[in-house]
């Protein structure tokens, strides 16, 4: 969706796909932006919301 947004702003629409940073820098900060709310779920509920949520909590668990 950040890339789709992305594109869709942008000025010159046409170099995306050819390796943009514009289209690259959205992506991956999409992509960053899921693991903190993940972490959410994880220390309020203790229920862990992706793998790295999961590896978190038992590291936690074990040396806590």
């Amino acid at each position: 969706m950040a890339y789709a947004d992305t594109l869709r702003r942008s000025k010159h629409p046409e170099t995306f796909g050819k390796g943009e940073p514009a289209g690259v820098i959205a992506s991956e900060t999409a992509t960053n932006a899921c693991m903190p709310g993940d972490l959410v779920c994880t220390i309020a509920l203790g229920i862990p919301g992706s793998v790295g949520a999961a590896v978190f909590l038992s590291i936690m668990i074990a040396f806590v």
